[in-house]
């Protein structure tokens, strides 16, 4: 319970929706106790020696005035908990759109360390699987049960102060129903709980299958990693069955308790009526109420067993919620301080990432506008270099300073707005190639940057064939690996920064068009502070370099 109601908090539903959903579904309890009651009156009235007719309307008899009110009480019921039924659906679709929106928040603004931790599949999983799950809960479920405790209440009520009796016998049954219930939904939180890991895992072998196709394909892997998928698919299958094996246990079990309770009641019913203590039409109200007196108990039952799977879900998504974020600090904004001095300092420097040592004792300096060569072996720490100063790993106060200025007394977002970042991932979005280059700018303001006419130019200089208004796919898959090299490239290039941060700018290019980004890369000499993390041993990189730095 206390998952739900944190997640109630964190989805930002009003709690006044909540309370009208609740007075909802307490009002549509009572109205559904109600039409039954005239339908009894008037099998009675009908059975009767003599219809009597009514006093106001003498054209009128009872047994037809009663059955007029049971179906329009039955039928002001059906309307009412209809709409009950679509406020709460609403209400349930707003938390998990909301919470979604709160993962995808959570996820922009994780500490990088985090993703060495958790698996984007995972992440993906529980952002989009996981939260639909929460609609076990929110979706009728929560308040379905809340309002069939009031139809529990209202219907003992009623049988109470007709005779108490009925209520007793009715309840004896209750203990063996809630006892089977509870040991049922323990077993069935547990398997939810197993079925949610292995549905993660599902998810990231999905995505790292469609990432790694090209190289499936090319070693006649497919039966091997057809195996993998179905080894995973067949744990989950067991799981589910297993799940299936105890409902189907469960629910039987339920039903002869509910035909023993009922059964008892129509046997005292039975013996009223001949002594004449109640009227023929009571039976109807009897079978009815003895059906609405267990359906709290068995949807209770039912949806207890659902609402596991979604507290299972409550459990993941409370656990991605409370993961580390970036530190939100007002600091320094470069283009708003006086920097004392134009040289870049690293001092001694020491890394680890997950207790294994990346830099140890690293030092030196470099001047505004110097392009600096960053040379290693694979695995040297390279590209976790260019991402320190982005400050995506933790640093020591005063061992990077940015033009005089600890790197740790910039706000975060203000340092990277200063910093341009071409990476080995490339990003490429579901869009032009010109939104891909004018990204992130063209995405916050209808106002465009640079013209079209700017952008095809410089990408003519880059040597890339197609047109501007040409849709790339997700992550690039319609365009080659050079193409998206040179289009990241010109993304980063195009950026008015400080610092250029160039990951690895001609892997995969041809001499020709490594020898044009180069080129490129040469014309901020003097401008921008340029760091080059590169394998390639070109005359020209080694040319353009005022400094080279060995990891």
């Amino acid at each position: 319970m206390k998952e739900i109601i944190k997640i109630i908090k964190l989805s930002e539903v009003q709690l006044s929706k909540i309370v009208i959903c609740f007075v909802m579904g307490i009002l549509s309890s009572l109205l559904a106790t109600v039409p039954v009651l005239f339908l009894g009156y008037a099998i009675s009235a009908l059975t009767s020696d003599v219809i009597q007719p009514l006093n106001v309307f003498p054209n009128l008899n009872q047994a037809t005035f009663y059955l007029m009110i049971y179906v329009l009480t039955l039928l002001t019921s059906i309307i009412f908990r209809n709409v009950f039924c679509y406020y709460s659906t609403i209400i349930s679709d707003g938390v998990i759109i909301s919470l979604r929106k709160q993962i995808y928040s959570k996820i922009l603004s994780l500490e990088y360390s985090v993703f060495n931790k958790k698996s984007k599949g995972e992440l993906i999983h529980i952002t989009m699987n996981e939260t639909q799950k929460l609609d076990f809960i929110f979706s009728q479920a929560l308040f379905t049960v809340f309002s069939d405790i009031f139809d529990l209440m209202w219907i003992s009520i009623i049988l109470f102060f007709t005779d108490w009796k009925l209520v007793l016998i009715l309840a004896s049954i209750v203990p063996f129903i809630y006892y089977a219930s509870i040991v049922t939904a323990k077993i069935q939180k547990k398997i939810f709980s197993d079925i949610s890991k292995i549905d993660s895992k599902i998810t990231s072998k999905i995505e790292s299958t469609y990432n790694g196709l090209e190289s499936i394909k090319a070693y006649c892997s497919e039966d091997l990693e057809m195996d993998k998928f179905s080894k995973l698919t067949s744990e989950s299958l067991v799981k589910k069955k297993k799940s299936a094996a105890i409902l189907s246990f469960y629910f039987p079990t339920e039903g002869v308790l509910r035909l023993i309770g009922t059964s008892f009641l129509l046997f005292y019913c039975f013996y009223q009526i001949q002594n004449g203590l109640i009227e023929i039409g009571f039976i109807t109200v009897m079978l009815n109420y003895s059906n609405k007196f267990y359906n709290p108990i068995q949807n209770t039952s039912k949806y207890y067993q659902s609402i596991q799977a979604g507290l299972v879900s409550s459990k993941r998504i409370l656990e991605v919620l409370s993961l580390t974020e970036e530190r939100k600090e007002k600091k320094l904004d470069f283009y708003h301080t006086n920097t004392p001095t134009n040289e870049i300092i690293f001092t001694n420097i020491n890394l680890s990432i997950d207790d294994k040592e990346v830099f140890s004792d690293l030092s030196f300096k470099c001047s505004k506008g110097d392009i600096i060569l960053v040379k290693g072996k694979s695995g040297a720490g390279k590209s976790t270099f260019l991402k320190m100063m982005l400050k995506f790993y933790p640093v020591e106060d005063n061992k990077i300073k940015i033009f005089g200025l600890d790197i740790n007394s910039f706000d975060t977002k203000k340092l990277r707005s200063i910093i341009t970042y071409s990476s080995q991932n490339i990003f490429l979005t579901n869009e032009s190639i010109y939104s891909n280059i004018e990204y992130p700018s063209i995405s916050r303001s209808n106002q465009l940057f640079r013209s079209k006419e700017t952008i095809g130019k410089f990408i003519d200089q880059l040597s890339i064939k197609k047109p501007l208004d040409f849709t790339v796919f997700e992550g690039g898959s319609n365009i080659s690996g050079g193409e998206k090299k040179r289009i990241d490239f010109a993304r980063a290039y195009i950026k008015e920064a400080e610092i250029f941060l160039f990951d690895e700018p001609t892997a995969g290019l041809d001499i020709d068009n490594e020898s044009i980004i180069l080129k490129k890369i040469k014309e901020l000499k003097g401008k921008s502070t340029v760091f080059i993390v590169t394998h390639s041993e070109s005359a020209l990189a080694y040319e353009i370099a005022d400094r080279v730095i060995e990891l």
